[in-house]
C-alpha cells in the first residue's frame, strides 16, 4: 500500500481503478477497442480528487504494463537528469570559452570539438540543450537575412558528373609575402558536384582572377572527370570568353548562369561557402598558419576528412561515396586534349620593339 507521502503509489492506484473493469471482463478481440474508448468516456479521480479523462490507447498501455510488472509498473518512472542539467558548471564554462573563442562555430561544429576535445563524453550532450546553454549567455544570436517571397524549385542533378557549381569565396586574411609587415585578403575558388555535394576541389590565392580560376577548374577535371554541364554566377571570370573556349573544347555543355539577382539558384555552393566560412575558416583564429602554401594544404586535408567523408543533412551520405557509386560512367578527358583545352588564345599586337601586354604582363 503506498504511504500518505507516496505520490507515484497513489497514482498507481489510480490507473489501476481505470483498468481494473477491464482487466476483469477479459474482453475478447473483437470487443476490446469499444470496451476502451467506454472506459475512455468516463471521468475517473485523481489523488487530489480532481477529475481527470485519460484516452484508450493510454488505457491500453496500462493494461500492458500492469501485466507485465504488476502494480509497480504503473508508477511514474523517474525522469532522467535532461537540459542544461547535465552538464557541471565547469563544463559550461568549457564549453561557452570554445564558441568565444571562435564566435563563428556552428552548434554541429562546436559540439563535434567538445566531444573530440573531451569535454563532453560522445552523445551526452544533445544539439538543443547546447543551444539553450549559449541563449542563456547571449552567444547564439544569428545575423538576420532579408527573406525572399519568390517560390524557389529545388532540384538535383540526376548523376555524379551531371552538374558541377562554382563559386569564389572572400577568405581570410595573411602575411603579405612581398611586404611582411602587411595583411593580404586569401579568396577561394572551389568546385561542387551537384548530385553528391562532393567538393571536388578548392584553392586559395591572393588574386581572384581567371588564371586562378582555371587552375582549380583544370585540377578539378583531372581527379573526376568531365561535367556534362557548368553552373555559374555572373563573375567576369565565370563569364570570359576562355572559360567558354575550355568547355567547348572539351564537349562540355555551354556554361549556363545564374538569374541575375537570384543568387537563391546557386543555393548548394553557396551553402558550402557557409560550411566553409563556419567550419574551417573560423578556426583558422586558433592555428598558427600563416602562409598561402600552409593554407591550401589545411584546406585539401579537411575537404578531404572533413568535409567529403562527412554524412551531408540532405542527401544522408558521405558526398565521396555518393559520387562513388556511379563512377563508372565518368568520363575523362585525354591529357593532350586537356592541355590543349586551357592554351591561351588572344590576339595581342607587339609593339616596334616586340613587346606585348597579356593579363597584366608583358612579354
Amino acid at each position: 500500500m503506498p504511504t500518505d507521502d507516496d505520490t507515484e503509489g497513489a497514482w498507481a492506484l489510480a490507473r489501476y481503478q481505470v483498468i481494473s473493469a477491464y482487466l476483469a471482463l477479459e474482453p475478447r478481440r473483437g470487443q476490446r477497442t469499444q470496451l476502451l474508448q467506454q472506459l475512455a468516456s468516463r471521468a475517473w479521480p485523481d489523488p487530489l480528487g480532481q477529475i481527470f479523462h485519460v484516452a484508450a490507447e493510454t488505457i491500453r498501455v496500462w493494461v500492458r504494463r500492469y501485466r507485465a510488472g504488476g502494480l509497480d509498473s504503473l508508477r511514474d518512472k523517474p525522469r532522467p537528469q535532461r537540459g542544461v542539467e547535465v552538464l557541471a558548471p565547469d563544463e559550461v564554462e568549457r564549453i561557452l570559452q570554445l564558441k568565444r573563442d571562435v564566435p563563428e562555430r556552428s552548434l554541429d561544429r562546436l559540439l563535434k570539438i567538445a566531444e573530440d576535445a573531451g569535454v563532453i563524453a560522445p552523445g551526452r550532450l544533445r544539439r538543443s540543450t547546447l543551444h539553450r546553454v549559449l541563449r542563456a549567455h547571449h552567444l547564439s544570436a544569428r545575423t538576420p537575412t532579408a527573406a525572399t517571397t519568390d517560390d524557389l524549385d529545388r532540384f538535383e542533378a540526376d548523376s555524379p558528373n551531371d552538374l558541377w557549381q562554382s563559386d569564389m569565396l572572400a577568405g581570410p586574411w595573411l602575411p603579405d609575402p612581398d611586404a611582411p609587415k602587411k595583411m593580404r585578403r586569401a579568396y577561394l575558388y572551389a568546385f561542387i558536384d551537384d548530385h553528391s555535394r562532393l567538393l571536388l576541389h578548392g584553392r586559395f590565392s591572393f588574386r581572384g582572377n581567371l588564371p586562378a580560376l582555371e587552375l582549380v577548374f583544370r585540377r578539378c577535371l583531372q581527379k573526376f572527370g568531365k561535367p556534362r554541364r557548368c553552373y555559374y554566377d555572373n563573375g567576369q571570370v565565370y563569364r570570359s570568353g576562355h572559360m567558354r573556349q575550355i568547355v567547348a573544347a572539351l564537349g562540355i555543355h555551354p556554361i549556363v548562369f545564374t538569374q541575375t539577382y537570384r543568387p537563391e539558384g546557386h543555393g548548394k555552393i553557396e551553402a558550402l561557402n557557409r560550411f566553409i566560412r563556419s567550419a574551417f575558416i573560423s578556426e583558422l583564429r586558433a592555428s598558427r598558419i600563416t602562409t598561402l602554401d600552409a593554407l591550401n594544404e589545411a584546406f585539401l586535408a579537411w575537404a578531404d576528412v572533413e568535409y567529403n567523408r562527412r554524412v551531408h543533412s540532405e542527401t544522408g551520405e558521405e558526398p565521396l561515396s555518393r559520387w562513388r557509386r556511379s563512377v563508372d560512367k565518368v568520363r575523362y578527358a585525354d591529357d593532350e586534349a586537356l592541355r590543349q583545352a586551357f592554351l591561351w588564345r588572344e590576339l595581342r599586337t607587339p609593339d616596334k620593339s616586340g613587346v606585348f601586354g597579356l593579363l597584366g604582363q608583358t612579354y
